[in-house]
């Protein structure tokens, strides 16, 4: 069962940080209706001139892009907002240095969040993940089959690589 969240007076802010675009959205948590939205390209994506397979992007570019979305919202009403929903890419991957993987900015009431000592983002559409690399890996005891197990691996090294 879904928590109920009391958003009832203000708005609800809705982020979407996709694989090419971010999208942001602000509802009246009143009457359920969209008062304002924006959408902006990420344009994140890095060319791989060594590997055909990689997917990679910028993590810098895709925040650039959140903070476009958000400078185009009207700030009296980001003030008042309640509830915020984040969405995002499928599974990915983004390392960062412990303690150092970011810097928070604050200029005129305005939040930046930089980036610093991460790796590009490895996406979803990643494929350079290949059956004898997963296969090199212990079988656990709990696979029934080897297809089960490329499958559950393939999953678990895309979401759990740190």
């Amino acid at each position: 069962m879904a928590a109920s969240l009391s958003c009832s007076a203000g708005f609800v802010l809705g982020m979407d940080l996709g694989t090419t675009s971010v999208k942001v959205v602000l509802l009246d948590a009143q009457s359920k209706t969209v008062t304002d939205s924006s959408s902006f390209p990420t344009n994140s994506d890095i060319s791989s001139t060594s590997d055909t397979h990689a997917k990679e992007q910028d993590p810098a570019l895709i925040i650039a892009a959140l903070d476009q979305c958000m400078d185009a919202l009207p700030k009296d009403k980001l003030k008042k907002v309640k509830c915020i929903g984040v969405c995002g890419q499928m599974h990915g991957i983004v390392l960062w240095k412990s303690k150092s993987g970011c810097e928070w900015l604050s200029e005129d009431e305005i939040i930046r969040l930089i980036p610093k000592d991460v790796s590009q983002l490895i996406t979803w559409q990643d494929g350079r993940c290949r059956a004898d690399f997963l296969f090199s890996f212990p079988k656990p005891d709990w696979f029934t089959s080897d297809r089960e197990r490329v499958t559950a691996t393939e999953q678990s090294v895309k979401d759990a690589i740190v």
